[in-house]
């Protein structure tokens, strides 16, 4: 009688996560995804067991403030972005599985809460907007768009807070030197900056990853000459019939592979 209850608990306790309103989902330590609920899974039109083993990377969920606290799920699936509120924590039996929440928020323009960590970054309209925008004068007067996605990777065990506050400081300084006013620059804790760069060919595109690489190079050199890092990129440029998800989808696609071919090679 007891295992019957037990099994019976354990059951309706997954039922409950499976119909609840937030969105759950557990990463492992490489950020892959090991489980999501059905709420999740049905606001990127799949299902959860297609999910599972996924890398976050490649979900389009985009954060919208530097606190980590508000995201928006952009995608071609969907023809609004879907606003979410977002918390985590780690799971007690396992410290290197992850439980990340997201709830809904229904104001279309919700406040930002929270005083941003990184000064450095140019302050800027909500990115969707601003990618929307420039989408849209794309569509008008055929005018190129790259969109690029910067990771900065770093190898060893560089788990110091104090460390990585100070290379995030670094990079969203270099990347406000070399980018010109027009730009826009989005930051997300994972250490991925978004770069939506206006009238910008995959000539310019290619120049501009080899000024970012160089400038990296000389104040890594100069400030952090002790640690081994690299510096991937994943990029998407417009071309006529793209939506803002779409650039999206094909960027996060290509920072995907581009992670895995570093991976490939350090092995």
């Amino acid at each position: 009688m007891h295992n019957t209850t037990l099994f019976d608990y354990q059951k309706s306790v997954f039922e409950i996560l499976n119909v609840s309103e937030l969105g759950l989902v557990i990463l492992d330590d490489n950020r892959q995804v090991i489980w999501c609920n059905g709420e999740f899974a049905t606001w990127l039109h799949d299902e959860a067991e297609n999910l599972t083993g996924k890398n976050w990377l490649s979900l389009p969920f985009e954060p919208t403030d530097d606190d980590d606290q508000l995201y928006c799920l952009v995608s071609k699936e969907r023809n609004q972005p879907l606003h979410l509120q977002h918390w985590k924590a780690l799971l007690p039996s396992n410290p290197k599985l992850t439980v990340h929440y997201f709830k809904v928020i229904h104001s279309e323009n919700p406040q930002q809460k929270g005083s941003l960590k990184f000064t450095g970054l140019p302050k800027r309209p909500n990115w969707v907007q601003f990618l929307d925008y420039e989408v849209s004068r794309s569509r008008r007067y055929d005018n190129p768009l790259a969109v690029l996605k910067v990771k900065l990777v770093m190898f060893g065990d560089p788990d110091s807070v104090s460390l990585n506050n100070r290379m995030n400081q670094l990079m969203s300084e270099v990347l406000k030197d070399e980018l010109r006013w027009a730009d826009m620059i989005g930051h997300s804790h994972s250490g991925e900056y978004l770069l939506v760069l206006p009238e910008t060919t995959v000539e310019s595109s290619d120049a501009l990853k080899q000024k970012i690489r160089k400038a990296i190079d000389k104040r890594m050199q100069r400030q952090f000459p002790e640690q081994e890092f690299d510096l991937v990129f994943g990029e998407a440029h417009w071309s006529k019939g793209d939506s803002s998800g779409l650039l999206l989808d094909r960027v996060r696609d290509d920072l995907l592979i581009q992670m895995q071919h570093l991976m490939e090679k350090y092995q």
